[in-house]
């Protein structure tokens, strides 16, 4: 395979699934999970988001995915994810329109049930399931309140 084209494929990726789990990232760095909390805590993954139900009970960390590719050696034509403001990081999360429960779960790397008690308390319900939408139905939350919920909950 052309290495371009490989790039290009794992940087779609990278973008489809932006946040990752702690135990991902350890397997994409060979990091214990103390190290991969120390590397949050530094500063080291700069963009890194706490999505527990309670923020004063234990964390739930996900990293933004470019963070991680970087640290694995990858060049982003972009420059370092350090330099990104939180505001751009967002934006490159989240789709660019209202986003469907469906969605957060890829988005944030979480189950439907843990979306959903986040939702309660943080997110605007734009659309609520309708009974057409069949098994498969969803729930639609306005984009402002999940991008001021992700503001929120980086973890610095």
């Amino acid at each position: 395979m052309n290495p371009q084209i490989l790039l290009a494929c794992i940087q779609i990726n990278l973008l489809r699934c932006p946040l990752m789990r702690p135990e991902t990232v350890q397997d994409c760095l060979g990091k214990s999970r103390e190290q991969v909390n120390a590397m949050i805590d530094s500063g080291e993954l700069p963009f890194a988001f706490d999505l527990s139900t309670n923020p004063k009970a234990r964390k739930e960390p996900r990293i933004f995915s470019l963070c991680v590719a970087e640290k694995s050696g990858w060049k982003n034509e972009a420059g370092q994810t350090k330099n990104y403001q939180l505001p751009e990081v967002v934006g490159m999360i989240l789709l660019n329109r209202d986003v469907r429960s469906t969605d957060l779960k890829r988005i944030l790397a979480c189950s439907g049930e843990h979306v959903y008690v986040l939702a309660k308390e943080n997110f605007t319900v734009a659309r609520k399931p309708k009974v057409h939408d069949g098994p498969n139905s969803f729930t639609v939350f306005n984009r402002p309140s999940v991008e001021k919920f992700l503001i929120s909950r980086r973890m610095i």
